[in-house]
């Protein structure tokens, strides 16, 4: 079996929160080591030349796959949001199916409501691509038109529309999966035509509020991830955390799932 983890910087990791081993050899464990790995397009070399060097790090990929004694495969993008990290998994899949591997197991911790994908034009490559908008950088005007003009409502169907795509996705192709929260989630009323469609039972401890991995290192180590201290630093969390988190989800996945 495969385990393919998807989410962003608290997934695939972030300076300075981990230290990269750059000694470190690139493998195939390592997403963007692969050429088009993630990708649906073709490319000509790996991206993100660093990437790997997050390899030797306790991420909780890393530490969940260990733990289990599967091959394991990040898929972890720093700033992605949930539109990518869904995307990203659906041609991750099909990537690994074309190379033969097809029990995968995925497990995603997904990002922020407010992170809007967007087309950006590239002055390096000439060409619009995708990007994504992180409102919380306050002096964009990014930050104005989502906070200021756009209905709250909207950020909380775009995010259940991108977990029901992956969902179903998974479902019809009779892939196993466990969803997560890394430091954000929406309130989900009872008013709103979606959220029923959500299949809690396949998230951890079967319910979208208490899938959290911040909550679940704030509430464990009476902590709070806006300073900096010995479990986060700059919002990020640091090895122990990503240690405490995969142990988590380990004892989850042996006792409800494996």
């Amino acid at each position: 079996m495969i385990l393919l983890c998807n989410g962003d910087s608290w997934t695939g990791g972030m300076i300075p929160s981990q230290k990269p081993n750059f000694n470190s050899k690139k493998t195939l464990d390592w997403y963007g080591i692969v050429p088009n790995f993630g990708y649906a397009h073709k490319i000509d070399k790996p991206i993100g030349e660093n990437v790997y060097k997050y390899y030797d790090c306790s991420l909780w990929p890393k530490v969940l796959g260990k733990n289990l004694k599967l091959e394991t495969w990040n898929a972890g993008r720093a700033g992605t949001g949930n539109q990518s990290i869904a995307s990203r998994t659906i041609t991750s899949v099909e990537y690994l199916k074309k190379l033969g591997k097809k029990d995968i197991f995925v497990v995603v911790c997904w990002s922020s409501k407010y992170r809007v994908h967007v087309l950006e034009y590239s002055t390096q490559s000439k060409k619009y691509g995708p990007h994504n908008i992180r409102p919380q950088h306050e002096d964009g005007y990014a930050f104005k038109i989502i906070n200021k003009e756009i209905n709250e409502n909207i950020f909380i169907n775009d995010w259940i529309e991108n977990i029901l795509l992956l969902q179903n996705y998974l479902k019809v192709n009779n892939i196993k999966y466990l969803f997560s929260n890394a430091f954000d989630y929406p309130v989900i009323t009872k008013n709103n035509p979606l959220g029923h469609l959500i299949d809690s039972k396949d998230w951890v401890n079967n319910t979208v509020e208490e899938s959290h991995f911040k909550n679940f290192i704030s509430n464990k180590y009476n902590t709070s991830w806006d300073t900096d201290n010995k479990y986060f630093t700059h919002g990020h969390p640091k090895d122990i955390s990503q240690k405490a988190w995969g142990k988590y989800l380990t004892d989850y996945m042996l006792k409800n799932i494996l």
